[in-house]
């Protein structure tokens, strides 16, 4: 069964970049420019794992994650939060918001296959 990976961030460029090494991995993906867009899709697509980014316009990453844990059906669902912020507040505040894990990007395809496998091996 092909799993899906769901990727929230406003860089199309970052979109492609991470979509390209979850899909050498064998992943499917999707896509979305904002919080709000990743709430959106994740009502209508089954989704595996979510990498979400914090700075974004309409509805940041931390907001993001806080409502994707407030969603019965995805509560459970791993999150890494992959961002350029490479301070303690910002990985403390996604960490209080219910990341699973806490990438600073660039992140390369070795790093994001690892924590992928990690967090989709504890995942039924």
């Amino acid at each position: 069964m092909e799993r899906t990976i769901l990727i929230v961030d406003d860089s199309k460029l970052i979109q492609m970049k991470h979509a390209a090494m979850v899909e050498s991995l064998g992943y499917s993906t999707l896509a979305a420019d904002n919080g709000m867009q990743g709430i959106e899709t994740l009502t209508r697509e089954k989704v595996d794992l979510i990498i979400a980014d914090l700075n974004m316009p309409v509805m940041d990453g931390y907001d993001f994650v806080r409502e994707v844990r407030n969603l019965p059906e995805f509560a459970g669902t791993p999150i890494i939060v992959a961002s350029t912020e490479a301070g303690e507040e910002d990985i403390r505040r996604a960490y209080l918001a219910g990341a699973d894990l806490y990438l600073v990007k660039p992140v390369d395809a070795e790093t994001i296959k690892a924590r992928i496998e990690l967090l989709l091996e504890k995942k039924p």
